[in-house]
């Protein structure tokens, strides 16, 4: 039997021990983007080890030479520095993407479309971007350069509640 276990930069390699041990008369066949997309949310991250590796090095979702081209930039900057921050500004203006200002109205955080192909227009909120691994991850979701628009999210002032008003909300009766 054979067990295909795909975009596994988001499995633990506490996850990976866990079903090498339970699977020990498999073949197992780990595929991802190691080292590119993002990091299991919990666990350390998938670690090779002895394991075997074939590279495939084709990217069979990006369809636009210039999104390539973008995607190969992002992927070279995280092989040189991969804890290194980038300024994202930067990046826009080589690649002519434009950041426009919007409110999100319904979203998916980056972990959880991973492994998706976006269809339609990607509206990546550029406030949230933390690392260029995050960048990488959200614009590979695309074919096209031209589905992605950057948008810098609205922030909403809170304002800051009265003692007064702070006990009403804990307690409605007063």
């Amino acid at each position: 039997n054979t067990l295909i276990i795909d975009e596994v930069s988001m499995l633990s390699n506490e996850g990976k021990e866990k079903i090498i041990k339970r699977f020990p008369n498999h073949k197992i066949i780990f595929c991802g983007d190691l080292g590119f997309q993002l990091p299991p949310i919990e666990g350390t991250e998938f670690q090779i080890g002895k394991l075997p590796v074939i590279k495939h090095t084709t990217n069979h979702r990006c369809k636009c030479l210039k999104l390539k081209k973008c995607l190969d930039l992002l992927r070279k900057r995280i092989s040189s520095s991969p804890r290194d921050e980038m300024d994202f500004s930067k990046f826009t203006k080589l690649f002519d993407i434009d950041i426009i200002s919007a409110e999100p109205r319904h979203a998916f955080t980056i972990h959880s479309i991973q492994g998706e192909t976006a269809t339609e227009k990607l509206f990546i909120d550029m406030n949230k971007m933390k690392s260029v691994r995050m960048l990488y991850t959200a614009l590979s979701r695309a074919k096209y350069l031209n589905q992605i628009i950057l948008i810098r999210s609205k922030t909403i002032k809170k304002k800051k509640l009265t003692k007064h008003e702070i006990r009403r909300k804990q307690n409605p009766s007063i």
